[in-house]
């Protein structure tokens, strides 16, 4: 762990938040643990962080503050008050056709709410569980997805520019202050609550991939891609090295030392042997393995097979860096599995779960809640992330035993992907081990609400 790493954020102060608290935190190291009990306010302040590091004002826009200061440890800052992204509808509004049938049926106050809550939810798809859309659906006479299609004419007639105040500076600021990727990482059991609660049953996936959700499609979906890029880009290689040979046959082929050396391996031979797939025979592959493990591929007779042989491990270097990636992806995912395995064939380039017992492939939908949570985590730091990333977690210790909640955070540092981690959590456990000396309570004043 690089105790050493230098946060990019200095601090981030919320007040007025619901009214009644202000809240403060301190990056003194990149990485921080905040304890706090239900109803402090947590999970609203991480989620403040994480649209206001987004540029999710439409989202921000829906939370009670007065005021929010973000401290970057370049001596920059952002400040932004609750009136500079409160929604203001466009004055000529009242021209829309769709919003003149709408306030004929629903009145003018009503409809005004509900477009409100249209625009500044961030899916449309969630507007049905909101109060505002029951009410109106009670008053409108036509079928509630004509009501919904309205709401999203009027959406999309509407220009992002909707706030008070021109907040493309801010953006750009924390922008240029934060490079790192940012990623907001809720527990799995409370994005399924969440989407069971609207109504929704089946595989879920979110369109904003800085909120990393857990559907196991995605998951597939990186497995798929890093595999492909393997074999596509071995297809790259292979063309050049066949150009590169017809030029070699032409001038005379030398074999020196260093490519004698670079052959000497078998492992990484058979490796890129089985690669090639049904184009090489068995027999062919035993026969190249016998004279390297012999050490008769040196012998003149058979520099052009040496000569090639060490330009199929040019391109299994190539591809080294994904392979390292995707191994040690599997070995820490694998510390999170019970009586199942991940595995890379490396020669066939696939990656599966494997039933220990059995022998047989899993699904990955088959996994429980905890696994898919963790594999999913460590399929985008290992698989996918390309730079370092802010990584802001909620509540790890969900669907976690409490093994896994002492070495979970070490392992997502570890990844080395880790330029700034926050997590909240109710749990001791979760920095039960090298993180302890970054964990305090968050830190929350409260005022004294006036009666009058």
């Amino acid at each position: 762990m690089d105790t050493k790493l230098n946060p990019c954020i200095r601090s981030f102060k919320i007040t007025g938040l619901h009214g009644d608290k202000d809240v403060h935190l301190e990056f003194d190291s990149a990485y921080k643990i905040i304890i706090a009990e239900n109803g402090t306010g947590k999970t609203t302040v991480l989620n403040s962080l994480f649209y206001l590091l987004t540029g999710q004002f439409r989202r921000l826009s829906q939370i009670e503050f007065e005021k929010i200061i973000l401290e970057f440890s370049s001596e920059e800052h952002v400040e932004l008050s609750r009136n500079d992204i409160a929604v203001e509808l466009p004055s000529n509004l009242e021209r829309n056709l769709h919003y003149k049938r709408l306030t004929r049926y629903l009145g003018d106050s009503t409809t005004k709410n509900l477009i409100e809550q249209a625009i500044t939810i961030d899916k449309l798809e969630g507007i049905r569980a909101t109060k505002e859309f029951q009410t109106a659906n009670r008053m409108f006479p036509g079928p509630t997805m004509e009501l919904q299609r309205m709401l999203e004419m009027i959406r999309n007639e509407l220009n992002d520019d909707l706030f008070s105040s021109n907040l493309s500076e801010i953006k750009n600021q924390i922008k240029i202050s934060t490079p790192l990727e940012v990623f907001y990482l809720p527990t799995y059991r409370r994005v399924e609550e969440d989407l069971k609660r609207l109504g929704y049953e089946g595989e879920f996936s979110d369109e904003n991939e800085q909120l990393i959700h857990f559907g196991m499609r995605d998951v597939s979906g990186r497995f798929k891609k890093v595999t492909s890029e393997i074999i596509e880009s071995a297809i790259t290689w292979y063309s050049k090295i066949s150009g590169r040979m017809l030029d070699e046959l032409m001038t005379g082929i030398f074999v020196d030392q260093e490519q004698l050396e670079k052959i000497s391996n078998p492992e990484a031979l058979e490796i890129v042997l089985d690669r090639l797939g049904a184009n090489v025979s068995k027999e062919t592959k035993t026969k190249i393995l016998s004279l390297v493990e012999s050490g008769d591929i040196r012998n003149d007779n058979h520099r052009t097979l040496a000569y090639f042989l060490s330009n199929l491990l040019d391109i299994y270097e190539q591809q080294k860096d994904k392979d390292n990636r995707i191994k040690e992806f599997v070995k820490v995912s694998n510390n999170y599995l019970r009586g199942k395995e991940i595995r890379y064939d490396e020669s066939n380039v696939t990656i599966k779960v494997i039933n220990k017992r059995t022998e047989t492939e899993v699904l990955l939908e088959k996994l429980s809640s905890g696994e898919k949570q963790l594999v999913s985590i460590f399929s985008k730091l290992y698989l996918e992330s390309t730079k370092k990333s802010l990584i802001i977690f909620d509540e790890p210790e969900l669907s976690l035993s409490i093994e896994w909640q002492k070495t979970l955070l070490p392992d997502i540092i570890a990844s080395g992907q880790c330029g700034l981690l926050l997590a909240a959590t109710h749990s001791p456990f979760i920095f039960e081990n090298q993180l302890d000396s970054y964990a305090e309570a968050l830190n929350v004043s409260y005022r004294e609400r006036s009666d009058g």
